[in-house]
């Protein structure tokens, strides 16, 4: 979930227990999808549920759920 912040656009990852929030630069965008041309790397885990309650070093927990 891309965060709209006063200094551009972040997201969370998951990192050791935590929320880290990164700058990202955005590119591409449709309804469903946006396209992370910067900020990021291959195999961050981003965190996309809870994010109102989050501040960058929240302590987090992952738990898996089948829909």
């Amino acid at each position: 979930t891309i965060v709209p912040d006063i200094s551009g656009e972040t997201v969370f990852v998951y990192s050791n227990g935590k929320a880290i929030q990164k700058k990202v630069i955005t590119g591409i965008r449709d309804a469903k999808k946006v396209q992370v041309i910067h900020g990021i790397s291959p195999g961050d885990t981003l965190i996309s549920s809870g994010i109102i309650q989050l501040r960058d070093g929240t302590d987090v927990k992952i738990s898996e759920y089948e829909n």
